[in-house]
C-alpha cells in the first residue's frame, strides 16, 4: 500500500502530519523574524510575502514586520505562496495573522523588552490563520487549522507544490 492509500486510511495520522508540517513552519519563521540567518543572503535584509487584499496579490516586506501592519491604509497579514510545477503561476495559499495580544508580546519580545520564553505559547494560541478570499479567521490551535494548511495545486495534486520566497 502506498503513502496515499495509508493517509487516506488513517485520517488521524494525515492531521498529525499537516499539524507537524505546519509547527516546523510556524517554528521557522519564527526563527527568521527573530535571529535567523539565511549565510547566502549575505547582507540583505530578510524579506516575506504579505498581503493587503486577502491573498488577490502580494508583496515582498521585511520579514521583521508582524503581520497584521499597516500598509498603505489597508491591513497586510503574511502571505504563505506556492507554485505547482517550475511553470505553475505563483498563488497565496495560507494568510497568517497574530492577535492583538499576541502581537504585542511579540514586539516586546523584539526590542528586547519581554523574554523569548513564551514564543511557542504565542505561535500555538496567538496565530490565526485563513484561506485566501475565503472564510473567516481560526486560531492556529483549531481542529480546523488542519484543513486550511493543507495547499493543493489547481488541479487537486500537491506532488509538485512547493513554497516560493521573495529572493
Amino acid at each position: 500500500m502506498g503513502i496515499r492509500e495509508t493517509l487516506n486510511k488513517n485520517p488521524s495520522i494525515t492531521t498529525g502530519v499537516t499539524a507537524g508540517i505546519v509547527i516546523l513552519a510556524i517554528g521557522v519563521i519564527v526563527w527568521q523574524l527573530f535571529g535567523g540567518s539565511n549565510p547566502m543572503s549575505g547582507s540583505a535584509e530578510a524579506k516575506q510575502y504579505f498581503s493587503d487584499d486577502d491573498g488577490v496579490t502580494y508583496f515582498a516586506d521585511s520579514a521583521s514586520k508582524i503581520p497584521p501592519f499597516d500598509h498603505s491604509g489597508k491591513q497586510a497579514v503574511r502571505a504563505q505562496v506556492f507554485q505547482c510545477g517550475d511553470t505553475g503561476k505563483p498563488f497565496v495559499g495560507i494568510l497568517q495573522r497574530y492577535t492583538p495580544d499576541a502581537k504585542t508580546k511579540l514586539e516586546q519580545i523584539q526590542g528586547g523588552k519581554a523574554a523569548n520564553m513564551a514564543m511557542e505559547d504565542i505561535e500555538i494560541t496567538g496565530l490565526e490563520i485563513k484561506k485566501p478570499k475565503t472564510g473567516s479567521w481560526i486560531k492556529q490551535a483549531d481542529p480546523r487549522a488542519g484543513s486550511i494548511s493543507r495547499v493543493t495545486c489547481p488541479d487537486g495534486k500537491s506532488d509538485q507544490l512547493r513554497s516560493v520566497t521573495p529572493n
